[in-house]
């Protein structure tokens, strides 16, 4: 499981490899936050429990992401440790 930058002149983009589709959720998670700052700085204070839903799965990930964006940019809260579960139909 592992993720890697790809170059591209003004957006990240991500290549996500992983075993199961949680893993793949989880490292998506993790670098989006690295591609903003080191998350090795970061220091585990506070536990949060972040819920998206999307129609389709390529939804789904998108508002994970965007989640995640929302959280470290407009809330400051940077995730240091991702757990991902994903359920269908909710």
């Amino acid at each position: 499981m592992s993720y890697k930058f790809l170059e591209h002149a003004t957006d990240a983009f991500i290549e996500i490899t992983a075993s199961t589709l949680e893993e793949a959720f989880l490292k998506a998670g993790e670098s989006v936050v690295q591609t903003t700052i080191d998350i090795n700085t970061v220091e585990e204070i506070q536990k949060k429990e972040l819920k998206v839903k999307g129609r389709e799965l390529r939804h789904l990930l998108f508002n994970w992401t965007e989640e995640v964006i929302f959280q470290l940019i407009t809330e400051g809260f940077a995730i240091h440790r991702f757990q991902v579960s994903i359920k269908k139909g909710e």
